[in-house]
């Protein structure tokens, strides 16, 4: 994912922009439905705004809009991720549900192997003297969260 939009002064149309505001046309709604119940909290939005853009219709994010996001009020995960903590299972949950969704299990299976493949590379970095490697606690083990079923809806207690 590109998760920085560049800052521009006119409106720009990205892949996906984040719900922390958003506005959705009432047509939109009805047409495509709502977000998938099967995402708690990550890869909802992109997958709406995939969904958005399938059906022919345009992701727009319009500079002039100003909003204020008090971010990670709503759970920990970003300070876990600053801390390199372990994150919550349920990112990894949505994780696994949206790669499955929109690639397959082969295109589940082709970003873990691709994650797996850098993480190793970091760490060999890591072991030659290099800087730390970037992962969270646990996550060579968490990114294959649900993968023998990964559009299951997320169950409390997954976190081993």
């Amino acid at each position: 994912f590109v998760t920085a939009i560049p800052v521009r002064d006119e409106p720009t149309t990205p892949a996906w922009a984040s719900f922390a505001c958003a506005l959705i046309r009432h047509d939109i709604l009805r047409e495509i439905g709502v977000l998938d119940p099967g995402f708690f909290l990550y890869f909802d939005d992109p997958d709406y705004c995939r969904r958005v853009r399938r059906a022919g219709h345009t992701v727009l994010n319009v500079p002039e809009a100003r909003v204020v996001h008090l971010r990670g009020k709503s759970n920990p995960a970003k300070e876990l991720m600053r801390q390199k903590k372990r994150r919550p299972w349920y990112h990894y949950a949505s994780r696994t549900r949206y790669y499955a969704k929109h690639s397959g299990r082969l295109g589940l299976l082709a970003a873990n192997l691709c994650w797996t493949t850098g993480h190793a590379i970091a760490l060999l970095r890591r072991l030659l003297g290099g800087k730390e490697a970037p992962a969270c606690e646990r996550e060579a083990r968490d990114i294959w969260t649900n993968f023998w079923r990964p559009m299951a809806m997320p169950e409390r207690g997954q976190d081993g």
